[in-house]
Order: C-alpha cells, then structure tokens, then sequence
C-alpha cells in the first residue's frame, strides 16, 4: 500500500507575512468591535425613541431574524468553506461559479419559503402590520440570509477586507 502523504498535494495560503496577517487580523478584530458598538448604539436609541412597549416589538423581530436567516442560509454557506477553497486550489473555476450560483438561489429559495410560511403563520389580518414582529423581521429574511452566504463566501475565498 501507497502512503497516502505521497499523493497529497499542498498549498500554499498567504506569502507568509506574518506582520502583514497580524494587521489584517487587528483590522478585523476593530472593526467587529465597530460592529457590536455600532448594533449597541442602535438598540439604545431604538429603546429611547420607541418605548418599551414598540422596543420589545423590535427586540422579538431582531431575535426572530437572527434565527430564521440561519436556517434560511440551509448551510450553503458554511459548506462553501469547505469547498470553494478546493475549487480554488485545483483552479476549477467553473465549479465555484456553479456552486456560487447553485448558493444564491437555493438561499433565495428557502428564505423565501420560510418568509410565506411565517407570514402565513402570524395571520396578518385587517389588524396594525406593527403588531407582528415576527411577519415584519420575514420582509427582511431574504436579504438577511444573503448577507450571511456572503459573508461566508468572503471567507471561503480568504479575501481579506482590505484587498490584498
């Protein structure tokens, strides 16, 4: 029997710059902690400017899209990180393109799905559409879970914020 290290072929990932990753990795590390600062500063002045009773309207709707656009992601996203850097390695490109495409639309997909099946679960009647959270946080589902396959695809394609 062949030992399998023999047909295992390497790659190389980055120039090895290990200062030049550190900044990439502090400029990411800023600029979640812009994010989580800029989400607090929201809320806060969401909190302020509705009320307590509208805010825990905005609480659920927020909670519930958070949920509903992971499972809508259907974790196409997450088997990209798997593949797509094979693809990339191996040069096939037509395959990334595929599977990108294949990503989008499946997300569209089961987003949209899900959205029709919360809307018609929260049966929006002739009553105030701001009394249901959870049919306003559906609007926002296919976007929301697009967002995700991207970001994941951003990652699986190890492209760095700043373009390098």
């Amino acid at each position: 029997m062949s030992d399998d290290s023999e047909n295992r072929r390497s790659v190389k990932i980055g120039n090895g710059n290990s200062e030049t990753q550190s900044g990439k990795a502090l400029l990411l590390v800023v600029l979640s902690v812009m994010g989580v600062g800029i989400g607090y500063a929201a809320s806060v002045t969401a909190a302020q400017i509705l009320g307590a009773a509208a805010f825990e309207n905005y609480a659920v709707a927020i909670a519930s899209l958070s949920l509903l656009a992971a499972v809508a992601e259907a974790g196409v996203g997450k088997y990209a990180l798997k593949v797509l850097p094979g693809y990339a390695a191996s040069e096939q490109w037509p395959l990334a393109s595929g599977y990108w495409r294949f990503s989008l639309r499946a997300t569209l997909l089961v987003s949209v799905m899900l959205a029709a099946c919360v809307a018609v679960w929260e049966g929006v009647e002739d009553n105030n559409f701001w009394d249901y959270p959870l049919g306003i946080a559906a609007l926002f589902l296919p976007a929301a879970a697009l967002a995700g396959v991207g970001v994941d695809f951003v990652m699986a394609n190890r492209a760095a914020v700043t373009g390098h």
